[in-house]
């Protein structure tokens, strides 16, 4: 009795494994014949994509991608809804909807939807489930395996921490820490970072050893010092690391408050000071009024030597004129 129940049970399981094979040797499109509605085709950015089977394709994280469905209707149906979406994704769940709309029998739709995947997603494979359903009891599942990859290169500016945080008086020192992160699939190394403020001209640089792939890490602090005698007011804080030999970067800014330095205020306030006491120099006008009888004795003075010039010229000619009239009395007489 024993070994004929153990006969009985190998032959309904023998009896059972085609079934299964050819359960599983249907292709959605052979079970759609029941369906009213079937994906004659997929496709995501052109590329065509086959469901229950691994696609070469591979599609990188931090990016989005355009999903085309090509729907033939095999009868009338209303109220029809398309869900698409990944699992296993850690914090939210990443999908893409196409509301309800209705089909006819006979006739071929076209069906597009964004699907943006997020920055931290892990590098593996996934599966894209697509959904075709209604508001009663019809649905239909499409399966599609993709491996979801990263660029080769790529950095990503996490944050930027400022010291004293974001307001700094004139004339002091600011300190920057930098952190980022290698979303790229290799390990960077010798990365450059600059942290400046162009409209002040300032900035300061210093070099990252490494950061392999999928970490995340700070900088040095990287110290500035403000113009002592800058303009208050908001100013843009550059950032930028130059990173894969030099060839490629990834940059951002903040915004930093300078503060009017008091010591230059008053320094400011001394200059217009004496600004204002130079306008006064035309009342030297009165001793320069005062100094004209010493500059009327100087006329006088030198009126007088003239004077006494011309009398000894007079003086001279004279004695000239008597010598001559001596002398030629003297030859008359000796005649």
């Amino acid at each position: 009795m024993k070994y004929i129940k153990s006969f009985v049970f190998l032959t309904l399981a023998l009896l059972l494994l085609p079934i299964a094979a050819f359960a599983q040797s249907v292709t959605p499109t052979e079970v759609s014949v029941m369906q009213p509605v079937m994906i004659e085709e997929a496709k995501i950015d052109g590329a065509t994509i086959h469901p229950y089977e691994w696609n070469t394709l591979n599609i990188e994280r931090g990016n989005e991608f355009e999903l085309k469905l090509y729907l033939n209707a095999l009868a009338d149906v209303k109220n029809l809804e398309i869900d698409a979406s990944f699992s296993g994704y850690e914090y939210d769940k990443v999908s893409a909807h196409i509301g309800s709309f209705d089909v006819e029998e006979g006739v071929t739709y076209v069906k597009k939807m964004k699907i943006a995947l997020p920055e931290d997603m892990d590098l593996d494979e996934y599966t894209l489930r697509v959904v075709i359903s209604d508001r009663n009891n019809y649905e239909q599942i499409y399966n599609y395996n993709l491996k979801i990859n990263a660029p080769r290169h790529e950095l990503k500016l996490k944050d930027v921490i400022l010291s004293p945080n974001n307001n700094i008086m004139a004339g002091a020192g600011l300190v920057a820490k930098v952190r980022l992160e290698n979303a790229g699939q290799k390990d960077e190394k010798d990365i450059k970072i600059t942290v400046g403020l162009p409209e002040l001209s300032v900035q300061a640089s210093e070099y990252m050893d490494k950061i392999k792939s999928g970490d995340e890490k700070d900088s040095e602090e990287l110290f500035l010092r403000i113009p002592k005698c800058a303009e208050p007011g908001e100013y843009v804080v550059a950032i930028e690391a130059l990173y894969n030999k030099g060839h490629d970067k990834v940059a951002g800014f903040t915004k930093v408050t300078v503060l009017e330095n008091e010591k230059c205020k008053k320094a400011e306030e001394k200059e217009q000071k004496i600004q204002i006491i130079i306008p006064q120099e035309p009342e030297k006008k009165e001793t320069t009024t005062e100094a004209q009888p010493a500059e009327t004795t100087h006329n006088t003075t030198k009126s007088l030597r003239t004077i006494l010039e011309v009398a000894l010229i007079v003086l001279v000619a004279l004695l000239i004129i008597v010598g001559f009239a001596i002398g030629f009395s003297r030859w008359r007489q000796e005649e």
